[in-house]
């Protein structure tokens, strides 16, 4: 009989591959709120140069006591649309995302499912499974702190059973 050793190292790179596409992701996901943050930051950099200029431009107290009131105004009216257009940012990207690890998910399990159909071919569906994999509980038990019920069970009797 004989067993495919590459197993191990192809679920290995399959789920390094998905962390990675998964980083990637959230990459993604991060640049677009930083972007969004770098417009809204210039877009109020450049309002508040237009307000600095109209009050500059106030030729006597009337003027400039009308600013206030028009400012304001503008100011609700750009943060309603600014609220708008960050709903509409992360909907969209928050399904970006979710496709994105949907698609990550179905490469990995791809891989998987390939690594495994691997090992099915390289080991005969009428090979005699036991053997195949060892017992741990031996070395499980060496891990188990001293007195506890698995420390000083046999190796290879299983988990005991409740009454």
């Amino acid at each position: 009989m004989s067993i495919d050793t590459n197993l191990p190292m192809e679920l290995y790179k399959a789920n390094v591959q998905l962390w990675l596409n998964m980083g990637l992701l959230m990459q993604e996901a991060r640049q677009q709120w930083a972007d969004l943050g770098d417009k809204t930051l210039e877009d109020d950099l450049e309002e508040t140069r237009k307000e600095l200029e109209e009050l500059s431009r106030a030729s006597d107290w009337r003027d400039l006591t009308s600013l206030p009131g028009s400012t304001a105004w503008r100011r609700m009216q750009k943060r309603v649309g600014d609220a708008q257009a960050c709903t509409e940012t992360a909907i969209a990207e928050q399904t970006r995302f979710v496709a994105g690890v949907q698609h990550a998910l179905a490469d990995w399990q791809k891989s998987v499912t390939r690594a495994f159909s691997n090992v099915g071919k390289a080991m005969p569906v009428t090979a005699p499974m036991q053997g195949v994999v060892p017992d741990f509980s031996a070395l499980m038990a060496m891990f188990a702190p001293p007195g506890s019920p698995a420390a000083s069970r046999p190796a290879g009797k299983g988990k005991p059973h409740a009454h």
